[in-house]
């Protein structure tokens, strides 16, 4: 460059240089300008973020969702094109809608999040896995196992640990097989199963907890594929580590250890030692949950379905229609298990003579639903 000013000045004198040394000021303050601004801009996105996080926190939602929105604003003045920042922001924004229940709107800016992460090559980056697994979540909240499935696969993908599994990877690989064993896709839930019984094994020290949780899925998922010896054994072993480590064990545990055993002799048809497992699990439960947890919900369900295999009918009653109430009231009226635990307790009904009753029961099933089970 220097060399240019003499050049030009040897050449054209003094003038030439004096024009040419305003042009380069010129776009120089320019650019500089750019620069500047866009760092400013970037600066008060980052603090508009962490800002928003604080709120979040504090349950201000309304408020963290204004400052978020602003950060948005000048995340995009201060790049021209997509960027990640920009996907982090539509994830926080789903976790505000979240918190205040506006699903449908949070689950719009988990979308944005994931699209925006794959559009600018950040599909590893924790913002897209996150996001589909936020989304995984909503849809088996409702009951849309097929959507959950699929969020939790592209979940599962995007956080692919290879091999060292962190423990928000072992968490979505929980989440995908409880998806599987939903949809009844049985050996796509037992592989991963496998996986998970394999990390649980591998850590140092083991986490208990979660080896007998798998240990109990595995025992499930066997049970549906009638391979009734497996799923005794993965039983024996988890029970074994139960009395081993009781002392160390939450409640949670033991009654889903009671009521998986209970699930694996139902499919056996031994419904005696099923009621005898299935009334301890509830028991266990109602001690330590409030009476209308969902944990409650489901052992009420499973001992009024063991009753009804036994048609003890009068029985079953009590246990199906509490489950009911509280699936209706938790999940909500058209959810597929309020509408299943329904249809049962109509066919409780059934068995009791009060056809009434039972069309009573069964007005209540969402239309799809009651085509299905007349089918």
């Amino acid at each position: 460059m220097h060399l240019l000013f003499d050049y030009l000045r040897s050449r054209s004198g003094t003038t030439w240089f004096v024009l040419l040394l305003i042009l380069s000021l010129c776009v120089w303050e320019l650019l500089a300008g750019d620069f500047l601004l866009s760092r400013i801009e970037y600066s008060r996105c980052e603090y508009a973020y962490n800002q928003s996080d604080t709120l979040y926190d504090q349950g201000k939602y309304s408020e963290g969702r204004v400052v978020l929105q602003a950060g948005m604003q000048h995340c995009k003045k201060a790049h021209a094109s997509p960027h990640i920042k920009l996907a982090k922001a539509h994830y926080l924004l789903g976790m505000f809608d979240l918190a205040v229940k506006e699903i449908a709107s949070a689950r719009a800016n988990w979308q944005l999040a994931v699209e925006i992460a794959t559009a600018v090559n950040a599909s590893r980056d924790w913002v897209h896995w996150a996001s589909a697994a936020e989304l995984g979540d909503s849809f088996d909240d409702a009951g849309d196992y097929q959507q959950a499935m699929t969020w939790r696969a592209q979940a599962l993908q995007a956080a692919d640990a290879g091999q060292h599994p962190t423990a928000d990877y072992v968490e979505l690989m929980d989440n995908l097989a409880t998806t599987y064993q939903n949809l009844e896709k049985t050996l796509f839930g037992l592989g991963i199963t496998a996986r998970l019984l394999e990390c649980d094994r591998s850590q140092s020290p083991v986490k208990f907890e979660d080896l007998i949780d798998h240990l109990c899925q595995m025992a499930i998922l066997q049970a549906d594929l009638e391979r009734y010896e497996e799923a005794h054994d993965a039983l024996a072993e988890a029970h074994v580590l139960a009395s081993a480590h009781e002392s160390n064990l939450s409640k949670r545990v033991i009654a889903r250890l009671y009521n998986d055993t209970g699930y694996v002799y139902v499919k056996e048809e031994k419904y005696i030692q099923a009621t005898q497992w299935h009334t301890k699990a509830l028991e266990l439960r109602e001690s330590f949950l409030p009476p209308d947890a969902a944990a409650v919900a489901q052992s009420l369900h499973n001992l009024g379905i063991v009753l009804l295999f036994q048609k003890r009918f009068a029985q079953a009653v009590p246990y199906l229609s509490r489950a009911a109430q509280i699936m209706a009231h938790q999940q909500g009226e058209h959810h597929p298990q309020t509408d299943a635990t329904r249809d049962i307790l109509a066919d409780a009904y059934d068995g009791l003579g009060q056809k009434a009753r039972a069309k009573q029961i069964r007005a209540l099933i969402a239309p799809k639903r009651k085509d299905a089970a007349n089918d």
